[in-house]
């Protein structure tokens, strides 16, 4: 959006060139403001047939920047902007030209806490599974709704932040209908983890804990990542990058040996540990790939692993190390 900027100062024929790009996308945060201008845009039929691209944006950027605040939007933190937010985007399909879609969670995604430190208890701004779910629910029945007009379809979806648990809304017809006509998919997973406050020395029994995913939930992310997410686009998913915000891959394990795209052009990999030839094999078998790019990917010689991510480090299968790996 800078170098928008900057173009459009440059001369009047640029302006207007930047301008028809800046009209292709719009945003919706969960403000009245952003709420009632997105209305404005879609009862114009000259702005509206000009949106290629909206991007949601599930909390505020300033609440986001913060990190703690009152939280009243949406599901178990309150209604307000609640309704009005839902009835927009089950309108998204008044803008005829919508074929990209932005959704952008924070990155806060334990449980509403109190804080053991403080006499009087702190609510904490934040993104537990259950407001997540409601968020992904309402966009993909909206998406749902587009894709079944004639003519139409979303071909790319962003997802930001999304928390490494699978939510009840990616099992929903709705959900799978989007996913599979999808021509481009980048998923970026949040993995923000907060330890029990029983684990803390001096800690009173009768205190509330902190809220953390099941560790089961995070070892079966992956798996269920790939039944949910990737499965479905197989046949049509050109285009594929996948994050997050922690080392993954190996451990914990993301085994894409039972995947395939055979038009998949583009592959874009971030923080993805490579230790086994399967993964370089599953690569190279996508005969169509034209782009690969790797950001802060390690090729890993030894692994320490303790817990339960022991059952997630396959050694008989490792290739990559000059050592056996040793166990915690």
């Amino acid at each position: 959006m800078d170098s928008l900027h900057s173009l459009a100062a440059v001369s009047k024929e640029f302006y207007t060139i930047a301008t028809g790009l800046f009209q292709q996308t719009v945003t919706l945060e969960p403000t009245d403001t952003s709420i009632r201008h997105l209305k404005i845009c879609m009862e114009n039929p000259g702005l509206a047939r000009r949106v290629r691209r909206i991007v949601i944006k599930s909390v505020h950027p300033a609440f986001d920047a913060l990190g703690v605040w009152p939280y009243r939007f949406p599901g178990q933190h309150g209604d307000e902007h609640a309704q009005d937010w839902e009835a927009v985007v089950a309108d998204l399909h008044r803008l005829p030209a919508l074929e990209s879609v932005v959704l952008t969670f924070t990155t806060l995604c334990a449980d509403q806490r109190d804080d053991p430190d403080e006499e009087q208890p702190v609510t904490y701004i934040c993104e537990p599974p259950e407001v997540r779910n409601w968020i992904l629910k309402v966009v993909f029945d909206a998406l749902a709704a587009i894709n079944d007009i004639p003519g139409r379809r979303i071909v790319s979806f962003t997802v930001m932040n999304l928390q490494n648990k699978i939510h009840e809304a990616a099992s929903l017809p709705a959900f799978t209908s989007v996913i599979s006509r999808l021509r481009e998919l980048r998923v970026e997973v949040v993995t923000e983890v907060i330890p029990h406050l029983g684990s803390r020395p001096g800690e009173e029994e009768d205190k509330k804990e902190y809220w953390e995913l099941d560790m089961q939930i995070r070892l079966n992310f992956w798996a269920d990542f790939n039944r949910f997410w990737l499965a479905p686009a197989q046949a049509t998913l050109q285009r594929l990058s996948v994050s997050c915000l922690d080392p993954f891959g190996v451990v914990p394990r993301w085994d894409l040996s039972a995947l395939h795209f055979p038009h998949l052009q583009h592959l874009e990999l971030e923080r993805f540990t490579f230790s086994y030839r399967s993964q370089v094999e599953w690569i190279a078998a996508h005969k169509t790939l034209r782009t690969l790019w790797l950001h802060g990917c390690p090729i890993v010689q030894q692994w320490r692993t303790r817990g339960e991510y022991e059952s997630e480090l396959d050694v008989g299968a490792l290739v990559l190390h000059s050592a056996q790996p040793r166990t915690l």
